[in-house]
This record gives C-alpha cells, sequence and structure tokens, in this order.
C-alpha cells in the first residue's frame, strides 16, 4: 500500500514535490468507503483512489513517469541497466531550465507498508551513477535505519540488515556493486530477505498508460487464457456492456520468407535454403462474437470479428481489466496515466467505485485525468484530488485540494465548476479569445 512518494530534480520537478495517499482528518466525508486502515490499530488510514488535474505540459504525466522511472531503475538497475550512445547511462533527466539543478542528481523516495511493516526507500542519481541511497523500516512507531549509502560508501544496521554483511567490505565499501547500480536491487539479486520484500513490492506497483495499452495487452490476453478464474470474471463484467462470446484462437503470423525466384545471388546456398522455408509464430488472438441476422431480420447464428473489429473504447476496457483484476484481487496499487482516454464518463466512474468499495481494504487507483465530471463530492473527497500547475520558472507545482482553506473548497462547493473557473488553478491559460479567432480564420 502506497503511503508517500517524493520527487525532485526530475523532468519538470524543479523542487522536491511529495504525493500522498494519507487520508486527511479535516474531512470525514465518504470516509469509509474511500479509505481504510493499512494495518491494524493504524493511527492513520490511506486513500484507495486519488486523481491528478492539471492543464496540458503542467506535469501530470511527469508524475506518473516519476513513479515509473523509479519502479524500473529499482527492479532492473542490476539486470538490465540502460545504455545510450554505447555508453552505461541511467536514464535520469534532470530539471533543464535552471543551471542550479543540471548538476545536480534527482531525487526519488517512497514510502509503503508490505506485511504490515513500513518501508521508507530512496535515492538520489545522476545519469553516471547512484548518489546515495537509503532504507528504513518501522515496525511499530520507531523507525530503523537498515543501510544509508553515500557514492560506494554505506553504514549498515548489522542487527536488523544481517544480509548486507557479506556485501560490505570491513571499511564500509559496498562490494559487487557498482557505482551505477542500486545497492538494494544486488542484495535481491542473492535472495536477501527484506530485500526481496521491498523489490517484489516494485514489481507489483502497476504504471500503465491509459492512451497506450501495447505494455499490458499480451498480460491481459495471457492472464485470460490461462487463469479461469479471471476469464470467468472478465466475461461477467463484459456481458454488463452486452459483450459476450469472448474467445481466444491461436493465429500464425508469417516472419519471414524468400522465394527461389527472388533469391539474391550473394546470398549464400544455405542461407538460401533457410530463407526459403516460411517461419511461423504462433499468437493468441481475440475474437468477439455478434448475432448475424438472416434475411429475415431474425439470428440466424452468429459472427466473430478479431479484436481489431471493435471499439478503441472496448479494445481499451478488455486489455485494462487484466492489471484491473490483479489490482483489485492481490490488493496492489494501480497508477494509470489518462484512465478516462477512450472511455464515457459513466465507465470511469464505475472503475473508480471498483475501489472506493467497502470490500476493498488494499487496492488503490491513482490517475491522472482531464474529466471534470468526475469531480464530484460524491465521488471524491477534497484530500484525492491533486493538481499540478507549473510555476513562473516552467517548474511542476504539486498541491491537493485539501490544502486549500474552507473558503475556496465549501461543502457545498462545486468541485468541477470552482475548478473550471480557476479557483484551484491548474487550468489552461489561454491569451485573448478574439485574436485566437481572428489568426485562425485570417481575419
Amino acid at each position: 500500500m502506497l503511503i508517500e512518494f517524493t520527487v525532485g530534480n526530475y523532468l519538470s520537478f524543479k523542487d522536491k514535490a511529495t504525493f500522498s495517499m494519507v487520508k486527511s482528518e479535516s474531512d470525514n466525508n465518504l470516509s469509509e468507503i474511500c479509505s481504510f486502515e493499512p494495518k491494524p490499530d493504524s493511527k492513520f488510514r490511506l486513500l484507495k483512489t486519488a486523481a491528478v488535474y492539471g492543464a496540458n505540459s503542467s506535469g501530470k504525466s511527469n508524475l506518473v513517469k516519476s513513479f515509473d522511472f523509479m519502479r524500473t531503475f529499482v527492479i532492473y538497475s542490476v539486470s538490465s541497466p540502460s545504455y545510450f550512445l554505447g555508453e552505461r547511462n541511467i536514464a535520469t533527466t534532470p530539471f533543464f531550465l535552471s543551471a542550479s539543478t543540471l548538476e545536480k542528481p534527482s531525487f526519488f523516495e517512497i514510502i509503503f507498508i508490505e506485511n504490515n511493516i513500513r518501508y521508507r526507500y530512496g535515492f538520489e542519481a545522476n545519469a553516471d551513477v547512484v548518489k546515495s541511497e537509503w532504507l528504513y523500516r518501522s515496525k511499530e512507531n520507531r523507525e530503523t535505519m537498515l543501510f544509508e549509502r553515500e557514492g560506494q560508501s554505506i553504514e549498515y544496521n548489522k542487527r536488523s540488515f544481517k544480509e548486507a554483511t557479506d556485501f560490505i567490505s570491513p571499511e564500509n565499501i559496498v562490494k559487487k556493486t557498482r557505482s551505477e547500480s542500486l545497492f538494494l536491487s544486488v542484495l535481491k539479486q542473492f535472495d536477501g530477505t527484506i530485500s526481496s520484500v521491498v523489490i517484489n513490492w516494485f514489481e507489483n506497483f502497476y504504471v500503465i498508460s491509459g492512451i497506450m495499452d501495447l505494455h499490458y495487452r499480451n498480460f491481459t490476453i495471457n492472464l485470460f487464457d490461462v487463469n479461469s478464474d479471471f476469464r470467468n470474471w472478465s466475461l461477467k463484467i463484459l456481458s454488463q456492456f452486452d459483450i459476450s462470446n469472448v474467445k481466444l484462437k491461436e493465429k500464425e503470423s508469417l516472419i519471414s520468407k524468400n522465394r527461389l525466384n527472388e533469391k539474391n545471388d550473394r546470398v549464400s546456398e544455405s542461407l538460401s535454403k533457410y530463407l526459403e522455408k516460411p517461419k511461423f509464430t504462433i499468437k493468441k488472438q481475440v475474437f468477439f462474437s455478434h448475432i448475424f441476422l438472416g434475411s429475415d431480420s431474425k439470428p440466424a447464428g452468429e459472427i466473430e470479428f478479431p479484436m481489431q473489429f471493435e471499439s478503441a473504447g472496448t479494445q481499451k476496457l478488455f486489455y485494462f481489466l487484466g492489471p484491473l483484476y490483479e489490482a483489485i484481487h492481490s490488493g496492489r496499487t494501480i497508477i494509470v496515466d489518462e484512465l478516462d482516454s477512450r472511455f464515457h464518463p459513466l465507465l470511469t466512474t464505475l472503475i473508480i467505485e471498483f475501489f472506493s468499495n467497502k470490500n476493498n481494504s488494499k487496492a488503490q487507483l491513482i490517475f491522472t485525468s482531464h474529466d471534470t465530471s468526475l469531480l464530484k463530492k460524491e465521488i471524491f473527497r477534497r484530500d484525492q484530488i491533486w493538481f499540478t500547475e507549473k510555476d513562473k520558472y516552467n517548474s511542476t507545482q504539486l498541491y491537493s485540494l485539501d490544502e486549500y482553506k474552507e473558503y475556496y473548497a465549501r461543502k457545498d462547493a462545486s468541485f468541477a465548476k470552482d475548478y473550471l473557473n480557476g479557483k484551484y488553478g491548474a487550468v489552461p491559460v489561454f491569451g485573448n479569445k478574439d485574436e485566437l479567432l481572428e489568426i485562425i480564420y485570417g481575419k
């Protein structure tokens, strides 16, 4: 369960910005359905959903990219580092519009709960090296340092973090860890107990796009194929949208074929024989069945169409069901950039309600959106609504509606109306509309 995330000097975030899923005590609206206790006898509650609004280019997607970069780097910094122009390179991008940030590292820190234990993990890195790295945990109210790394120097808790012992020299220098890799990721490679818990949490932390489904399309198709529980669950949901008889079929795709009469003279005889043989790969393809009407306009059977014949919204809905199922049934956190894209507002509202349900005690949904029809007190509390806005230096500012005084967010106020009227900021600023019209129509 996500508690808090902080990013600084990354993309459009010049200064440190903190996103929190901790429920505010200033508002009891929707408390029971929109929040839960993260562990027994907790002194705070966590929110189940949160929405991020803002003008185009205000930094909403950069917030999602910040989550995604941290997740990816934690998981792959050892086994698959990024490369640039043939040289090893960490894919950090500092805030480019200030001389004071160009030479400084990017900052990432996340706080979460796993198995009733609170962890705080973070690092600073530039394009070449990991500058610092730290891990703390709290079983009760007291936070315990597990390790703190500065460059290749490190201090660790010999009693609470024994898995690090064989990876630190007597001079407190990290071993088996490259300067551009995370120490935590190295320990996970050797099945470290605590490091495995932390990195497994990141692996189960989904960051996806609501516009491009390529990254989770195959995941959903495979889950539909091998998991009968998911298949039955998704078919029941799709039936509510008049979508039925979903099938997976194996389809052969031609990889390469070189006919004899098209053979290049320079191709060797052995290679040409290889190329002459058609190469196929077997892929699963989704088909939807539809009722076929006979000449008398009565049902005369069914006809199957491949997924690409369906609407863009239907395609997204089906592919999105995989991550949605895993998040809800496994109690995971999912972050979606532009959740509302290609979805009707009522469908987006329904997805939010999947999480804002009394039966949900772990799963969290965080998403960016432009759909102001969702800004209702019947759906969200003030602390669930976040905004991004660029300041005069083009640096992204991140803030919650709960930070506004009651005057700006009255209990009887319309969140959507006040937002569109600019009361909370984070809206597009246009020039003179009449001048824009003259430019468009050439008058």
